[in-house]
């Protein structure tokens, strides 16, 4: 087992973080893998046969305290393969790539040198992302392992010369497959969010949209997953709330493991998704949620991409509008949800798309080879 014990690290995700967990901890797992997930948790604990080892969840100019917890945890227990996925840890990662026999892999949400100070637009942050931008085309060349998420990153990473995996950000068939669409009641008033909540991810411009819809027709609800990134992010929210008045309206539930996610998501009839087009959001994030509303078979509303236009418009499972207009969103709310019959032809649109195209099963093997032939 020696050579199949694996850390998978994240300095900034929580430990079920649901690409992080769900996906890839639990494939290898089931793939024979012995796995150690290091996560901000504060404390240890074991979950579906991971060990979840916990370290302090500190702000950003204290990450580095936790890089030195983590070489010496990685250290201690001599892993064979260390998989991180914040740019934070390339440090780390530069480390047991360079000093001990593990291979390493980095992990790839999204292009952080774009996201960085995505709104702000000078000489000075130019030259923050363009150091940032190099010094993880550097660390990738040592690394070599990669994974990402879009097919604009493969390409990048595969000029750097990196061995690099594609993995979407699609949601797990599992339980989902048990969903009978013609059973399903698409006359409740119900929209649900169930993606991170983040004002870059358009969280006050949701609250925004609950406001007007909720004015119009008070019956319609809306449930929201709490998940925020960051203590800031909650409060910028809940101070907006407070501002609409819309303590009532704005329903938060709480967060539960993908395995129950269909329980909350078969109970709606609408997905909801606002990214805003800064930084990688800009035409090429893909929301995991889209697809976890596709495989539910709800009718999708979400904000104007190239990316939304592809998976939703394309499929004919929503309905599209400008991020910045929130009346067309409230109309499109208040026409889809009094349509029944439209609510189904677009669920059950999604859902067979889901199934034959956008699924995490179609990429699993690959994962699991990638593992094998590390450089």
């Amino acid at each position: 087992m020696q050579d199949k014990k694996i850390c998978i690290i994240t300095s900034v995700h929580k430990y079920n973080d649901r690409r992080i967990l769900d996906k890839e901890a639990i494939s290898l797992l089931n793939n024979g893998y012995e796995i150690d997930l290091i996560a901000p948790e504060g404390k240890d604990f074991k979950y579906r046969g991971i060990n979840i080892v916990g370290i302090p969840k500190l702000p950003k100019l204290m990450r580095p305290v936790n890089w030195l917890r983590i070489i010496k945890i990685c250290i201690s227990k001599r892993y064979s393969i260390i998989h991180f996925h914040d740019p934070d840890l390339l440090f780390v990662g530069l480390f047991f790539k360079i000093f001990t026999n593990s291979n390493v892999i980095y992990d790839v949400h999204e292009n952080y040198a774009v996201r960085l100070f995505a709104n702000r637009d000078n000489w000075f942050f130019r030259i923050i992302r363009w150091s940032v931008d190099t010094f993880e085309h550097f660390a990738a060349r040592i690394i070599r392992n990669i994974i990402v998420v879009e097919k604009h990153m493969r390409n990048r990473f595969n000029n750097y010369k990196c061995h690099t995996l594609l993995l979407p950000n699609f949601a797990r068939a599992g339980s989902f497959r048990t969903v009978q669409i013609p059973k399903k009641d698409y006359t409740k008033r119900v929209i649900i969010h169930t993606g991170t909540l983040m004002a870059v991810r358009g969280s006050l411009v949701m609250a925004e949209i609950v406001k007007k819809v909720t004015d119009v027709d008070p019956t319609i609800q809306f449930k929201f997953v709490r998940n925020f990134l960051s203590d800031h992010e909650e409060t910028l929210l809940m101070e907006k709330i407070r501002y609409l008045q819309i303590e009532k309206q704005f329903q938060f539930i709480d967060w539960v493991p993908p395995d129950k996610l269909l329980n909350i998501l078969i109970e709606s009839s609408i997905g909801l998704s606002v990214l805003l087009p800064y930084g990688q959001y800009h035409n090429r994030a893909i929301p995991t949620k889209l697809f976890e509303y596709m495989a539910a078979g709800l009718a999708i509303v979400a904000e104007e991409s190239a990316c939304n236009n592809k998976y939703i418009r394309q499929n004919r499972c929503g309905y599209l509008e400008p991020y910045s207009n929130i009346d067309r969103f409230k109309d499109r709310i208040l026409d889809l949800i009094n349509n029944p019959t439209e609510l189904r032809r677009c669920g059950e649109n999604g859902r067979e798309a889901f199934l034959k195209y956008y699924n995490w099963e179609i990429y699993e093997e690959s994962f699991i080879e990638f593992y094998k032939v590390l450089k």
